[in-house]
C-alpha cells in the first residue's frame, strides 16, 4: 500500500509525462555530457563553425550546435579529472577567427582542389603538383609556391583552395591582392595612418598569399613595398605563395604573334591596343634582388589553358 501512496511517481511515469505534455522540450533535450562535435552533423558537417560567402570576403561563425552544446555550453572547453581541455583541436572558434582574418575573396569561399574545372591546358597536372607541394609543406615548410599563367586559367582559385585547406588545419593565412594593398597603403598616408599597421600583419602570418604579383605601375614606391614584404618574410624563414600573369622568361613567339595580330587590326581599322607588358618576364616587373629571393625560396609552376571565364560564359 505504501507504494501506491508514494508522492514520487516512478521514473517511467516522469518520462511519459514529458512525452505527452511537452514533446518540444523532449526533442531539444540534450544528452548529458555528450559533445556536439563527437558525431557528424548536417548543420556544420561536424566542424563547429559555418562558412559564409556574403560580403567582400569569406567569413565564418560558430554553429548553433556548439552554442547549445550540453557538454561545454558553447565554451568548447571540457573539464575532465580536474584538467581543462579543448573539445576539438584546432578549436573551432580559433579556426573561425583565422578565416575571418584571412581576407579570402568571397567568390572563393568554398574553393577546393577537387573542384578545379579548367582542364583545357595542363590543369590536371598542375593540381597534382600542387597536392605534392602541399604534402611536402606539412613535413618541411621551407618552400613557397608561385603559379604563373594567362588570365582566367585558375591561378587564384588554386591559391584560395590552398588557403582554405591551411585554415581548416589551424594555420594562419592572409590573402592580399598586391595592387589593392598598394592602394590601401597610399590611402593610409592621406588618413595619417601608419604604413606599419598594414604591412606588419603580413609579416606575422604563417602563410602570406599575394594575388597578381607584379601588377601595377612598377614604380619605386611599389617596389619598396614589395621589397619590405618579401625580404621581411625571407629573414623570418616564412614562405610566400603568389600568382602572377607574368612568365619567368620572355615568350618571343607569343610576342611576335600578338604584334602581327595588332598590326592586322590596325590595318583593318579594328579596335585593338598592343601591349607587350603581359609577355615580359616577371623579373622585369621587380628588382633583381627580390626575384633572386623568390627563386631561392619558392617553387614555380606554369599553369596553361584557356580563359575559363570566357569558356564558361560562351560555351
Amino acid at each position: 500500500m505504501s507504494l501506491f501512496k508514494s508522492k514520487k511517481p516512478p521514473e517511467l511515469l516522469k518520462r511519459l509525462k514529458q512525452l505527452t505534455s511537452s514533446p518540444k522540450n523532449y526533442d531539444l533535450e540534450p544528452k548529458k555530457h555528450v559533445c556536439s562535435l563527437e558525431y557528424q552533423r548536417t548543420c556544420c558537417q561536424g566542424r563547429g563553425f559555418v562558412l559564409e560567402n556574403k560580403g567582400m570576403f569569406a567569413s565564418a561563425y560558430i554553429c548553433k550546435c556548439v552554442e547549445t552544446c550540453s557538454s561545454c555550453k558553447g565554451r568548447m572547453i571540457l573539464v575532465k579529472e580536474g584538467v581543462a581541455k579543448s573539445c576539438r583541436k584546432p578549436n573551432p572558434k580559433f579556426i573561425a577567427h583565422l578565416i575571418n582574418e584571412a581576407k579570402i575573396p568571397s567568390r572563393y569561399t568554398f574553393a577546393e582542389l577537387d573542384a578545379f574545372k579548367n582542364n583545357t591546358g595542363n590543369g590536371k597536372h598542375i593540381v597534382q603538383e600542387v597536392r605534392k607541394w602541399e604534402q611536402s609543406f606539412y613535413t618541411n615548410p621551407n618552400k613557397g609556391l608561385v603559379i604563373y599563367g594567362g588570365v582566367g586559367v585558375g591561378k587564384t582559385f588554386i591559391l584560395a583552395a590552398l588557403a582554405r585547406s591551411f585554415l581548416l588545419r589551424g594555420i594562419s593565412v592572409r590573402f592580399v591582392d598586391f595592387f589593392q594593398l598598394v592602394t590601401e597603403i597610399r590611402a593610409s598616408y592621406t588618413l595619417k595612418q601608419s604604413e606599419k599597421s598594414l604591412i606588419e600583419p603580413l609579416m606575422n602570418v604563417d602563410i602570406l598569399i599575394i594575388d597578381e604579383l607584379g601588377k601595377g605601375r612598377n614604380n619605386e614606391f611599389e617596389l619598396t613595398i614589395l621589397d619590405q614584404i618579401i625580404m621581411g618574410r625571407y629573414n623570418q624563414n616564412k614562405i610566400l605563395l603568389a600568382s602572377t600573369n607574368y612568365p619567368l622568361e620572355t615568350n618571343k613567339k607569343a610576342l611576335q604573334a600578338k604584334a602581327q595580330e595588332d598590326l592586322y587590326n590596325i590595318s583593318h581599322r579594328r579596335d585593338g591596343e598592343f601591349s607587350a607588358e603581359i609577355f615580359t618576364p616577371l623579373e622585369s616587373r621587380m628588382d633583381r634582388r627580390i626575384m633572386s629571393r623568390l627563386k631561392e625560396t619558392a617553387e614555380f609552376l606554369s599553369l596553361t589553358g584557356n580563359d575559363f571565364r570566357e569558356t564558361h560564359l560562351n560555351p
